[in-house]
């Protein structure tokens, strides 16, 4: 068997074993995982006193994606749909 057709059966196998799987949007996955694990519970002031961010779940979760992403604070915000 050549290079190209044990390339094409890893493509096939691969293929075959996502097939039952659906498509997951990033920020769906990470806003699921924040409610199931309330990891942000870990994010806040030093003081433990309240954040008074508004919303800060949401925000942790825009920050986690957009470091994760590399694009940073700013790049994030002025993205089309980020408000």
């Amino acid at each position: 068997m050549d290079a190209q057709a044990g390339a094409a059966t890893k493509v096939k196998s691969l293929s075959d074993r996502n097939a039952g799987y659906s498509e997951v949007n990033i920020l769906d996955a990470l806003t699921d995982t924040e409610s199931w694990l309330n990891r942000t519970r870990c994010f806040g002031p030093l003081s433990g006193y309240e954040t008074k961010l508004d919303k800060p779940a949401a925000r942790y979760v825009a920050t986690v994606f957009s470091y994760g992403c590399n694009l940073g604070p700013h790049q994030t915000f002025v993205s089309p749909g980020a408000k």
